[in-house]
């Protein structure tokens, strides 16, 4: 059953794009490299519980687990280094006005 036959009006059948495709892609990047920090990270802090060892043997091994969390890390900077970048583009190259504080 479609929206018209259940007799609701749309308002407005514009679609808004509220973030670039280069803010998905950032935000992407910090999702995947968040829950790769700790899926290998919190079993470090607990490493005497059962599911930190099942954990750990799941990712291979500690050395292994130890690889993963530092490429994590690496993708975490460098998502923050693409963002500074581009505020630093959006603020000094292209002197778009308000763009902390509003218009």
């Amino acid at each position: 059953m479609s929206i018209r036959e259940r007799g609701i009006q749309m308002k407005s059948s514009i679609n808004y794009v509220r973030f670039s495709l280069f803010h998905r892609f950032c935000h992407f990047l910090i999702i995947i490299s968040f829950f790769g920090l700790v899926l290998t990270g919190m079993p470090l802090a607990f490493r005497s519980y059962a599911w930190a060892r099942w954990l750990y043997e799941l990712f291979g091994g500690y050395p292994t687990a130890g690889y993963i969390h530092r490429i994590c890390a690496i993708v975490t900077f460098f998502s923050a280094f693409i963002h500074f970048l581009y505020l630093f583009i959006c603020i000094s190259v292209q002197k778009k006005k308000g763009f902390f504080l509003g218009p």
